[in-house]
Order: C-alpha cells, then sequence, then structure tokens
C-alpha cells in the first residue's frame, strides 16, 4: 500500500487531543475523607468501574475515527496487476502470448504462460456481471478464440485449453488489430488488457496501439528490462542435413547454436530415439557466441532425424531440439500452360508466376521446377511426370479434360486461373464436377470492393494491400476451402477431387486484372499454392512454422505427434495443433506412415532478453507504470471514520443516565 499525499498523515498526531481530554478528565483530585460520605464511596465504587471502561471504549472509538480520517486524507492506494478491477462494467479484449517464449521458467517463479494464465483469470473474475470479454492469443498466427458474444466463463474455458507447448513466434501487431476490431459495437467501455513477457523480438514499440477511444494496459510477466537480469537459454537455431560427396554413405550435419555454456552434448537421433552421432560442443566459448559445428551420421532408410541439446539446463526446453531432414528432398515438377502466349517472354501469362517459383526458397521444402507449354501441347504432354499443372486463361479440350480429371483424381494438383480467354461455361461442362467452385462470368469490381484479403485461418500469406479489378466470382461448393476474397466475394478456393486437389483463382496469373504480381505476396502466394497442391504424399515432407495448418493426405486417418500421441484425422480439414516442435507423421488405416511434416521453432524466440514497456498515448494508459495500476483506496478509510463517529456518538448517548 501506498500515499498519494504522505504530508497528510501528520494529521495523525489529532489523535493527541481525545486522549489529552480523556486524561483531563480523568486527573485525580486531592482527598478529603468526610465519614458522611464514605458509605456513598464504597456504595459508588461498582459504578465508577464501570464508567471508567465506558470513557475508554468512546476514547478507542474516537482515536480510530480520526486515524481513518488522516489516512484517509493522504490518498491511500494498492498495487494490483490485475487490470480493470474498478467495478465497471466493461468490453474487455484480452491479448494473451502464447508464443514459445511465454513457456519459458524464472526461477521459483514457474513458467510465464502460467503466470500469465493466473492474471488473465483475476481480471476475468474481478469483472462485474454481464461485462464482455474477448480473447486473443498473438502466437503466430494471432487469432480471436473467443468473441464478444461467447461470455467471460468461455474466454476461462479457453485458457484451461491451452497447450502444454507451444513454438509459435510473436505477433503482438496483428493481435493487437483483432482485439481492436473485436471490440468494434462494443455495449461497455472498451478496454485493452495485453498480457506478455515483451520480450525484444515482440517489438512492442512498433505495434499500432489504439490512441482513443480504448483504454489500454499492458502486463508484463517475467523479468523488467530494468532488471538486467541474466537470462540463460541455449537453443539449437538452425540444422540442415546435406549429402557429402566425399563420403557418400554418410550425411553431414551442420548445426548452430547459441547461449551455450561450458561443455554440451549434442545429439542426431533418428526417427527411432536411435543416436545416430554425438559430440560434447562448446568447450572454450565465450557466452554470447554462436557455435558452429558438423557432425556426420550414416545414411538412413528414412531421411529424417533431430538434433539435441542434450542436458542442457535452461530455461527453454523447446527451442533445444529441431528436426531436419538429412537429405534434401526432390523438386516437386510445375507444368504452367500458358492461355495468352506473347513474343517477348516477360509479357506473357505464366511469366510472372514463373518468376515466383524461381525466386522462392529452396530452404523451405522442396525445389519448384518448371515448364511452360502452350495449350496445344498440353494434349501431348505426359501427366505422370507431372506434380501440379497451372491452367493460366485457357479452357481445355472435352479430350484434354478428361485426361487431366483422371490424373486429378490419381493424386495430381490442379491450378485454374482467369482471365479474358477463359470461357466457363466450357469449363464447368467439361470440368465441373472436378472444380471446388462454381465459375460466374467476370466482371469489374468497384474501387471500393477491390481489396484482396484472405480469411481468418487461411494458411495463405497476408494479401494486403493488393487489389483485384476485374475478377470471376467463385460459388465455393460444400467442404471446399476458401482462401482468398476480393471485396467479400470467393475468388481463391480449394478443394479435393479424389486423391488430389483442385484450386481456381478468379483472376489473372499477370497484371492485366490485379496488382498481386507487384507485391512481395505474390511470390508466397504462389509457392505455397504450389506446395499446398503437390499433396503431402507426393511432397514428400513439408517444413513449416508452428501453428501453421497443414492439409492431411487423402489416406491419412490418424497423425502422429512428436509426443508420440495419436490424433484421429477429422474429414478433409487442416490440421491445426503444430504447435510442438519436431516431426509429424501422418497414418493410414493400418498404422502406415504415409507422410511426414516438419515443425520448427523459429529462431528469434530463443532470445528472451526484455524490452522496456512503450509509452502510450491512449485514454487511460496505464503501460507507463510498469504494467501495475494504482488502486485509491481513501473513500473505505472516510466510510470507516463515519462508521465510527457513529458508534461513538451512539454509545455516548448510552451512557447518559437516565431522567
Amino acid at each position: 500500500m501506498g500515499f498519494g499525499l504522505p504530508l497528510a498523515l501528520l494529521g495523525l498526531v489529532a489523535i493527541g487531543v481525545p486522549i489529552a481530554i480523556h486524561l483531563m478528565r480523568n486527573r485525580d483530585l486531592p482527598r478529603v475523607v468526610l465519614p458522611t460520605v464514605a458509605l456513598l464511596g464504597r456504595a459508588s465504587a461498582e459504578s465508577r468501574q464501570k464508567l471508567r471502561l465506558r470513557d475508554r471504549v468512546l476514547l478507542s472509538l474516537r482515536a480510530l475515527a480520526l486515524l481513518a480520517l488522516a489516512l484517509g486524507v493522504a490518498d491511500p492506494y494498492v498495487v494490483t496487476r490485475a487490470a480493470f478491477d474498478d467495478g465497471r462494467r466493461s468490453s474487455l479484449a484480452i491479448v494473451l502470448d502464447d508464443s514459445m517464449s511465454m513457456y519459458a521458467t524464472d526461477g521459483e517463479q514457474g513458467r510465464r504462460i502460467d503466470d500469465a494464465r493466473e492474471l488473465v483469470l483475476a481480471t476475468l473474475d474481478a469483472l462485474p456481471e454481464d461485462s464482455e470479454a474477448v480473447l486473443v492469443l498473438a502466437g503466430r498466427p494471432a487469432r480471436v478464440v473467443v468473441t464478444r458474444d461467447a461470455g467471460v466463463e468461455a474466454a476461462r474455458h479457453a485458457l484451461r485449453l491451452l497447450p502444454d507447448a507451444s513454438a509459435r513466434g510473436t505477433d503482438l501487431a496483428a493481435a493487437v488489430d483483432q482485439a481492436r476490431r473485436a471490440l468494434a459495437g462494443a455495449r461497455f467501455e472498451r478496454r485493452l488488457m495485453v498480457v506478455s513477457d515483451f520480450a525484444a523480438h515482440a517489438s512492442a514499440s512498433s505495434v499500432a496501439w489504439p490512441e482513443r477511444g480504448i483504454e489500454v494496459a499492458l502486463r508484463r510477466v517475467g523479468p523488467d528490462a530494468q532488471a538486467e537480469p541474466d537470462v540463460h537459454n541455449a537453443a539449437v537455431v538452425d540444422a540442415r542435413g546435406a549429402i557429402d560427396p566425399t563420403l557418400p554413405d554418410q550425411r553431414s550435419v551442420q548445426i548452430v547454436a547459441h547461449g551455450l555454456r561450458g561443455p554440451t552434448s549434442v545429439e542426431v537421433r533418428g526417427p527411432d530415439g536411435a543416436v545416430l552421432a554425438e559430440a560434447s560442443v562448446g568447450e572454450g566459448l565465450a557466452t554470447g557466441d554462436a557455435l558452429r559445428h558438423t557432425l556426420h551420421v550414416p545414411a538412413q532408410p528414412t531421411p529424417f532425424a533431430t538434433v539435441r541439446l542434450a542436458g542442457a539446463d535452461d530455461v527453454l526446453p523447446l527451442d533445444d531440439v529441431r528436426a531436419i531432414m538429412l537429405e534434401p528432398p526432390s523438386a516437386i515438377r510445375v507444368l504452367l500452360v500458358d492461355g495468352d502466349p506473347h513474343p517477348t517472354p516477360t509479357r506473357d501469362e505464366v511469366a510472372w508466376f514463373a518468376r515466383a517459383l524461381d525466386t522462392s526458397s529452396a530452404g523451405q521444402g522442396r525445389t519448384l521446377r518448371h515448364r511452360i507449354v502452350d495449350p496445344d501441347r498440353l494434349a501431348r504432354e505426359e501427366l505422370t511426370e507431372v506434380d501440379v499443372v497451372v491452367l493460366a486463361n485457357t479452357t481445355p479440350s472435352g479430350t484434354v479434360a478428361a485426361r487431366l480429371a483422371a490424373w486429378v483424381r490419381a493424386g495430381g494438383g490442379l491450378l485454374v486461373t482467369g482471365g479474358e480467354r477463359l470461357e466457363e461455361r466450357a469449363l464447368m461442362a467439361r470440368l465441373g464436377e472436378l472444380l471446388p467452385a462454381h465459375v460466374e462470368a467476370s466482371r469489374q469490381v468497384p474501387e471500393a470492393e477491390q481489396a484482396l484479403t484472405r480469411p481468418e485461418g487461411s494458411p495463405l500469406p497476408s494479401l494486403e494491400p493488393t487489389r483485384a479489378r476485374r475478377i470471376h466470382p467463385l460459388d465455393p461448393r460444400p467442404g471446399a476451402e476458401v482462401l482468398a476474397h476480393a471485396g467479400g466475394i470467393p475468388v481463391l478456393v480449394r478443394g479435393r477431387a479424389g486423391e488430389g486437389q483442385v484450386a481456381i483463382l478468379g483472376t489473372t496469373l499477370d497484371d492485366a486484372a490485379t496488382d498481386l504480381p507487384y507485391f512481395p505476396a505474390y511470390v508466397a502466394l504462389a509457392t505455397e499454392l504450389t506446395r499446398g497442391l503437390a499433396g503431402a504424399t507426393r511432397e514428400g515432407v513439408r517444413s513449416v512454422d508452428a501453428g501453421s495448418p497443414v492439409s492431411a493426405p487423402p489416406s491419412a486417418r490418424e497423425i502422429r505427434l512428436p509426443s508420440d500421441e495419436r490424433v484421429p484425422v477429422r474429414g478433409a480439414t487442416a490440421f491445426r495443433e503444430t504447435d510442438a516442435p519436431g516431426i509429424y507423421r501422418w497414418l493410414d488405416g493400418e498404422g502406415e506412415v504415409v507422410g511426414r511434416f516438419l515443425v520448427h521453432a523459429p529462431g528469434e524466440e530463443s532470445d528472451l532478453q526484455p524490452a522496456a514497456l512503450p509509452e502510450l498515448r491512449s485514454e487511460g494508459d496505464t503501460a507507463s507504470r510498469a504494467g501495475r495500476t494504482r488502486r485509491p483506496i481513501g473513500r473505505w478509510f472516510f466510510l470507516l471514520a463515519g462508521a465510527l463517529l457513529f458508534a461513538a456518538g451512539a454509545w455516548r448517548e448510552r451512557r447518559r443516565p437516565a431522567p
């Protein structure tokens, strides 16, 4: 507890006034013994004792009343971490950071995520009845897990369902933006609380914090930036397997580790847990230096392994393990069918798309190799040598369409894109049963509705600020997945057809009807869309960030997590429980592995150094007080003083003799 006006405590000397009056009234006078009153003294002795007790009670009540008044004038307060517990009904949005750094352990205080959960629960418990609560998780990708209409109890339930481990990155900016939008139309006073360790990699200072209409409170869990904590965290921030030409029967594993203190054992383990290679590293390494080391392991029938720091005693075990492939996977073969060839190759219909595939990072999975053909040549192509076919602004003939349909149902991937040469009716007549959406005639899009956006949960990258001027509106079929909109109209839809997948893009691949090719999102869109259409069983393996949704192979019935737990695959929906790093295995009905993918922890999450809280300019800003709030309690002292004075008056009236 503290005092806003500590000088007012000088008023405590006023307590001496009733004490002095009491002593003056009860001071002894000279005694004169008269025989006539001796009997009266003995008769009134008991009465004087009762009066003396009543005087002491009255003195105590008056002294306590003055004490309460003095404390109330001194503006007392208590410091609390729970935000917005002032009793006012609120529409509260809570942003909870569930990234990997929040799973670090801070000595006897336990894990940061557990501390954060208790803090959020305390805040929810302090909300008056009928308040609204929104819960947004800030681990990448940020997502709203409880909306305003779900109720406070739904937020408590969601907190209980947080995973025991998560290797997600941090996306405070997107989480705060989603929380702000979730408060639109709120019934009560709008408030926002953000609970995080505010590590340096979270970049809280670059977040677009609300400045008007929303009261903001920031709550830090973990060490404070001013404390200069010595946070020890060893981590494998990168590991890669490669074929060594000088040792054809072995594979080299290149390891990069940070935060080692003294000699540490590093191991490479196979899928069955057997140690393939190990070494003691870090001898003489200065604190803070990166370790780079190469191990050699025998070639394995299944080219998957994990690199592990064995016995590393640090605060975050999640980043001590990293899944790798011991050798690069083969390439995905893409056939680009150019529906609008041009004498200048750079102005072809598929030119932008081809360059995007060329510039995609080979470290993010299989290499993308492509060939470009015209529609007439497609009839002579051997589709069994292709993984993905892209029909760009063209309609296949009936014979070619029949071949494509059979090839897709056998496991191929098909992308159909719009344009002036696309004949909607002919396309639906020849490939309608294969397509995940009905394709309508192209139309101009009003300028206010041209923005391309992705729905929440889409596996594609953000499309902002791209636009589409002309589109083919799509009407998705039941079970199809909408990956992007233009002004609220589905413009990119994906679905299954037999063992393969088909996607429709309701605009062009070039810049004729959209400015998408001019933005970096185009490369990521082309890459991720092509890899997704290749399919997990044909692609072999994918490396994804923690929290990314992954589509299951058609024959998968279960998925085996890195912890060896098995989870049933529910229909054709993407698997989203990819929080833990490691190797994930798709299993068929017989328990056989039909596909794998790797989940990596982002390297920046291993840096646990805290940053200073940002200085906000929002209404009711409570961030500048190191994540703590002063709650005034002076009114309770005034009420107590009034109650004591009332009790003193009643006691005084009681002691008066009856007339």
